[in-house]
């Protein structure tokens, strides 16, 4: 699981073994699998043990008994989620005249997600304003990928069907942008920030190059490498050493904008080993305005920074901050997660991961499809 990705899909740890009812956990993991022949086998198992006063539901095309009535919910349920679905589908089966098409700019400028950013691209490409497309997509590009997730109002719209949303842009971006390296950063966006069934898909239709040679020789450019970092700083992070991660960092702006109060950036000093002193100073005085906040994305990034040892130490050490228990924030914070936001799969796996394991949590999986 990565800490910013579209979704969550999990992979049970051991072999089915259909011999009892399921453990409530095994129960929660299985309907998160990835492959339909995985949780039809799940299916089978669940079946056996729930044979009375139950309820068949269809989920993901799998039949399921379950032993609550399930409440209903449609796979896509809110008016922005309708809408988007709705506004994707006209805009790349038809071209509008000019009239129309600003009026359904102004539409997505009222949706908070990443999809209206591409939609709003794929329509000025289409008018033949690719430089203003282009625009769009490196100003969406500029921004943490898990801030739009946190915010998104699209949060019903089913993980196949966003895939394939965005792939079909992807591809429209790739065939007619006439920008290879702003399409390619796009790809490598979703790609690094993503996992699962998600990343393989864009892997497999892009067939990209994961050699750390290939990244540099986009990360180095200074229009679509060092003004794109969160594109590129998360695999130079995980595939380099933190000497050529902290060079290419002093080469954006990560620095000077967290200065003026983008805290975000801090996800970028996760390991403050190699910094100097002003950054450092600088880190831990915006670390200090992150745990005053009560924003949800703030909250996230701060459990982020304070989950690492050093880190800890180091604010410890050196603030006045009163961490309190850390699992107990992040179990908060996990909540909020799951209650405001769409990343339930992410909530939910989190929690488990703390040990917190409810009934409740098997319910709202249910009612995601």
């Amino acid at each position: 699981m990565t800490p910013l990705s579209i979704y969550v899909q999990s992979q049970l740890d051991k072999e089915l073994k259909c011999d009892k009812p399921l453990e409530l956990t095994d129960k929660i993991l299985s309907l998160m699998l990835a492959e339909k022949k995985d949780l039809a086998s799940f299916a089978e198992c669940l079946n056996k043990f729930n044979v009375t006063k139950v309820k068949s539901i269809l989920y993901k095309d799998v039949q399921l008994n379950v032993s609550k009535a399930k409440t209903h919910k449609a796979v896509i349920d809110s008016d922005k989620s309708k809408e988007i679905v709705n506004l994707f589908n006209q805009i790349t089966t038809k071209m509008d005249d000019p009239s129309s098409l600003y009026h359904t700019l102004e539409k997505l400028k009222q949706h908070q997600n990443l999809m209206a950013r591409f939609l709003e691209a794929f329509i000025y490409m289409r008018m033949a304003n690719p430089s203003r497309a282009q625009k769009i997509l490196m100003q969406a590009m500029s921004k943490d990928l898990f801030g739009y997730l946190l915010v998104s109002d699209v949060r019903d719209v089913s993980i196949d069907l966003q895939k394939k949303m965005f792939i079909y842009l992807l591809k429209a971006f790739k065939e007619d942008l006439n920008n290879e390296k702003v399409t390619t950063a796009l790809i490598y966006y979703l790609y690094f920030h993503t996992n699962g069934d998600f990343s393989e898909s864009l892997d497999y239709e892009f067939d990209l190059p994961h050699s750390l040679k290939a990244v540099r020789s986009y990360y180095r450019s200074n229009s679509f490498g060092k003004s794109l970092p969160f594109v590129w700083g998360p695999s130079i992070y995980e595939n380099s050493s933190q000497k050529e991660y902290i060079s290419y960092l002093d080469q954006t702006k990560i620095f000077s904008e967290l200065k003026k109060g983008k805290l975000s950036n801090l996800l970028f000093y996760r390991n403050m080993s190699n910094i100097n002193k002003e950054q450092k100073e600088v880190v831990l005085k915006k670390i200090s305005e992150l745990h005053q906040s009560s924003l949800l994305m703030d909250k996230y990034i701060f459990y982020q920074l304070v989950s690492d040892d050093v880190l800890y130490k180091l604010i410890t050490a050196h603030t006045e901050l009163n961490l309190g228990i850390i699992t107990s924030g992040k179990r908060t914070l996990l909540k909020r997660i799951l209650n405001e936001s769409g990343l339930k799969q992410f909530a939910i796996l989190s929690l488990i991961g703390l040990g917190d394991i409810q009934e409740e949590y098997y319910d709202v999986l249910l009612n995601l499809e």
